[in-house]
């Protein structure tokens, strides 16, 4: 297997390098597996002058471009964002999620003036709404696990509705910030920035991949396993050459979430769940132009369609939703372990409407369970009035 190290930068500008060096803005890519190297997409043309004799000539070089899969962890927050602080520094994995669907947005953390089982009521002035979520934590409650809610309604200014909470709740608590990821209306006009990719293959060449942007991605999460992201990028051009100033690889913070303590809501009930994926149908395309170098303007992910596959315990029930094409609400807590070592490190992921889309019957290890494909849908507007999310990923 090829010994490849890889750095991915946000460029300022499309298909430009952010820094020759690599002393700036490059940061180092934590993978589940090995990468290769990138696949070469270069297009060459014949050239055939009308010579009458019937043999191959010359290529003439036509436009560049590339492809990488790689495999990459699903993590929170490297430091969690307490009471009036805000989410830390991006990091390699905000990069390729902006990348895909728009830059993240930062929710600071929050004072609790007072927590009862459903009403979350702010310490100081009122920075969330009907749809954001929550990360609530007190040290001791819920076997000092923080608890994913989404703030259902606001009655008086900075008191939240939420669903009903574990524990008893005093002054003490707070609500985590995070970093969460919500796709604009019109997807491709909202893409965040594009990416530089820097690979270096142990005993031979290096290449800088310019214009990235992801055409595909799935989140896949089994029971006792690692969450992971599975992420195809394409890119706009190659430059060989090495980086002289490239950060060096350090350790990696937090570890990857792992499929345990998680849990998804369908409706107003927990389910548990053999697996959790999710798939995002992003339509990546180039955007032609002819004063490109390679005949592009941009990549642009154009869509933010998102399915959701859950294998819960058998129930008739899920037949019932699927017959009736039901839409609920969906919830996903990705990773919810005891908070220890001032981390966080969890996701959350919503989607306001879903629908039973389809149904399959799966044996697990002679277990009766039922697949079932949830799709997000457009849930229209919500009381303040603003218009709902079509999903959000957040990470604390």
């Amino acid at each position: 297997m090829l010994a490849v190290e890889a750095w991915v930068a946000q460029e300022s500008s499309f298909a430009a390098d952010p820094s020759a060096s690599g002393a700036s803005g490059y940061a180092a890519l934590h993978t589940l597996e090995a990468i290769s190297m990138h696949k070469v997409g270069r297009k060459n043309f014949d050239a055939p002058y009308g010579i009458n004799r019937l043999r191959k000539v010359q290529k003439r070089v036509g436009p560049d471009g590339a492809e990488l899969s790689v495999k990459l962890p699903l993590k929170g927050l490297a430091a969690s964002a307490g009471e009036s602080v805000a989410p830390g520094a991006l990091d390699f994995l905000d990069f390729v999620l902006a990348a895909a669907f728009g830059a993240g947005t930062n929710v600071t953390g929050i004072g609790a003036a007072s927590v009862t089982s459903t009403l979350f009521t702010q310490q100081t002035g009122d920075t969330v709404n009907v749809d954001d979520a929550l990360c609530i934590y007190e040290s001791g409650q819920n076997s000092n696990r923080p608890q994913w809610r989404v703030i259902d309604t606001e009655g008086v200014a900075g008191q939240y509705t939420v669903r009903t909470l574990a524990g008893t709740f005093t002054t003490a608590a707070i609500s985590f910030g995070y970093r969460h990821y919500t796709p604009a209306v019109v997807p491709a006009v909202a893409n965040g920035n594009s990416l530089a990719m820097y690979l270096e293959l142990a005993g031979g060449s290096q290449w800088t991949l310019l214009g990235g942007r992801p055409s595909s991605f799935k989140l896949s999460m089994d029971a006792g396993g690692e969450a992971s992201l599975d992420v195809t990028l394409m890119f706009d051009r190659r430059v060989r050459g090495s980086k002289a100033s490239i950060p060096a690889v350090t350790a990696f913070a937090p570890p990857s979430i792992v499929g345990e303590l998680s849990s998804f809501l369908w409706g107003t009930t927990e389910y548990e769940t053999e697996k959790i994926e999710v798939e995002w149908t992003l339509g990546t395309a180039d955007r032609k132009a002819t004063s490109g170098a390679n005949g592009r303007g941009n990549i642009l992910a154009r869509s933010a369609d998102m399915k959701v596959t859950v294998v819960p315990p058998f129930g008739t029930n899920w037949e019932d939703d699927f017959d009736a094409t039901t839409a609920r609400r969906l919830e996903l807590v990705l990773g919810n372990n005891a908070f220890a070592a001032s981390l966080v490190n969890s996701c959350f992921l919503y989607s306001p409407a879903c629908n039973a889309a389809a149904i399959d019957y799966v044996d697990s290890n002679n277990e009766p369970r039922q697949a079932m494909q949830f799709e997000s849908i457009d849930a229209g507007y919500n009381a303040i009035p603003a218009l709902r999310p079509y999903w959000r990923l957040c990470r604390a």
